[in-house]
């Protein structure tokens, strides 16, 4: 009777709040019905193997999302540990120690839901805010991005990783003369393109003068040969066009090419075959809108210019800042326009300014913000009425003396705070090329490390100490560095390891910590705390060795 029983309660359904709960609960079904489960798998040395049920529908549920990474705890008891999965690369980390392994889905999805999904992890990110949502973020993205770098994931590589430094391509890309000629020809053809719209009366090449036809093709041909250069130099395609610069000048090559000779070659032909001069191709003249994009070379002006560059990043960081300020300064303008259409309903001439909220917007923002005007405006304002006037003059100085003036501020301080970065930036890349450089003479070894024999000459260097007082740094805390440098390394279990070599990188990061104007942090004072808690244990286990002795010393003598 209990077994029946039992079995009863086995068919007899659930509550539907039951059934809602437990549909809510359970993981999402990652396949339609009819079609195989989906496993997740991870590689072994002996081959892949299935994550559990629990583990894989976890996977598979951040999967589907559109994540580009996932954590889970894998494994039972004393054993699991937490893992990372990222999806790009298709592998497992173990954030304890960095070891990685493959994983697989089974089956692979089909390409169309691939986009899919890629599309609904861009939706995704771009709803929370999340920072760079367009891309898909591997493990080096999100390494990098945990080192406190700003730049891409190639941002590391040097020339010897990108370019072909034994080529000829390499040698003129990298000359100041070709450099210079590329900047004054960027000039040139911006300022052709003034001369060109003011004075080239003609559509096609059939009536256009041949004066304008021939520095087309001087600019056509410059432009191509410069790109051929810079590609040569490149080791590899991918590495050309990781290059935004050369990526941008090829697209607008492409664009002159078709304009210059593709499009004029079939004006040509087409005027000629229908017997006329090209009054007919009209049409094709809405196309040399395509030489307004030539206006975009001018940006390489910033890559000459570094100051030039600094301004612009300055306004493109405040541009949140911006549109906050705007966004405060329509919402007054909003108010107090209602507030003027309601107090002017009986005043034809107040009705017309302000007889609409859009119309009271605009009058409002030009007399009032930008000051068009503005006291003959007042003035008016004042004969209707001086309450009108007071309201006039509360939304002057909420906009344009307070709004604006603040907008300003805002302005100049983030530009002025890029350009310290910047200048920083720069000055900490030419102080660590120049010791590079010196470093690399110094290595006897050429493993790429400092031992404490070479740092004994090193700092002996007249051409570093110059190098170092160039940069408000001192030869002579470069020369006490050999304390803190090579001091002993405690291990787990307590023992001192002696240090004898550091890498160049380490070296460099200690020497840039020197300067003068840089800000003590919270990071250098547990660094302080650390290394004066072990020189005070260095010294207790002297003073403790030397009684030791001393005790020895009395004892043998009596």
């Amino acid at each position: 009777l209990g077994v029946a029983h039992a079995a009863g309660e086995e068919r007899s359904p659930k509550p539907a709040w039951e059934q809602r709960q437990a549909a809510a609960s359970a993981p999402e079904a990652s396949e339609a019905p009819g079609q195989r489960p989906v496993r997740w798998q991870w590689e072994h040395r002996t081959g892949f193997k299935d994550y559990n049920q629990t583990e894989s529908d976890r996977i598979e549920h951040y999967y589907q999302k559109g994540s580009w990474k996932m954590r889970m705890k894998s494994g039972k008891g004393r054993t699991a540990r937490p893992r990372e999965v990222y999806f790009v690369d298709m592998v497992q980390v173990d954030p304890a120690n960095d070891s990685q392994r493959n994983i697989r889905r089974v089956p692979d999805l089909s390409r169309p839901r691939q986009l899919a999904r890629r599309f609904t992890g861009m939706i995704n990110a771009c709803s929370v805010g999340e920072e760079s949502w367009w891309k898909a973020k591997s493990k080096a993205w999100y390494d990098n991005k945990r080192s406190g770098s700003e730049e891409d994931d190639d941002s590391g590589k040097t020339d010897q990783d990108l370019y072909r430094l034994d080529s000829k391509a390499y040698v003129a890309v990298k000359s100041w003369a070709f450099s210079m000629l590329s900047t004054l020809m960027v000039l040139a053809s911006s300022l052709y393109i003034y001369i060109d719209s003011d004075f080239n009366l003609g559509n096609t090449i059939m009536d256009t003068p041949w004066g304008f036809t021939f520095v087309d093709n001087v600019f056509a041909i410059w432009f191509t040969l410069e790109v051929v250069v810079h590609f040569s130099a490149f080791k590899s395609t991918v590495a050309a066009f990781s290059d935004r610069w050369l990526l941008m000048d090829f697209v607008l090559v492409v664009l002159m090419i078709g304009e210059c000779w593709i499009l004029q070659v079939a004006v040509y032909f087409t005027s000629d075959q229908e017997g006329d001069t090209g009054e007919g191709l009209d049409s094709f003249a809405v196309l040399r809108v395509l030489r307004l994009l030539r206006l975009a070379r001018i940006a390489r002006v910033f890559k000459t210019f570094p100051q030039l560059f600094v301004l612009l990043k300055g306004l493109v960081t405040a541009i949140g800042s911006l549109l906050s300020a705007l966004f405060m300064l329509f919402l007054f303008t909003y108010v107090f326009a209602i507030i003027f259409k309601d107090l002017s309903w009986h005043d034809p001439e107040l009705v017309h300014q302000f007889g609409t909220v859009p119309r009271g917007i605009g009058n409002l923002f030009i007399y009032g913000a930008l000051q068009d005007g503005v006291g003959e405006f007042l003035t008016n304002l004042f004969l209707k009425h001086w309450g009108y006037a007071c309201l006039m003059v509360c939304y002057i100085f909420l906009s344009s003396m307070t709004m604006l003036n603040m907008l300003i501020g805002v302005i100049c301080d983030v530009i002025g705070r890029v350009s310290e970065d910047e200048k920083g930036a720069s000055e900490m890349a030419d102080l660590e090329a120049g010791c590079l450089d010196i470093l690399d003479c110094y290595d006897v070894n050429d493993d790429g490390m400092l031992h404490k024999s070479e740092f004994a000459r090193l700092v002996g260097n007249p051409d570093l100490h110059l190098l170092l007082r160039s940069f408000g740094l001192s030869a002579s805390d470069v020369q006490r560095l050999d304390e803190l440098l090579y001091q002993p390394c405690e291990e787990e279990d307590g023992t001192l390891t002696a240090v004898d070599r550091i890498s160049f990188s380490a070296f460099l990061d200690r020497v840039l910590q020197l300067r003068g104007g840089n800000s003590a942090t919270v990071t250098d004072m547990v660094e302080l705390r650390q290394y004066l808690n072990k020189r005070f244990d260095s010294l207790d286990t002297k003073r403790a060795t030397e009684a030791y002795w001393c005790d020895r010393y009395d004892e043998i003598r009596q």
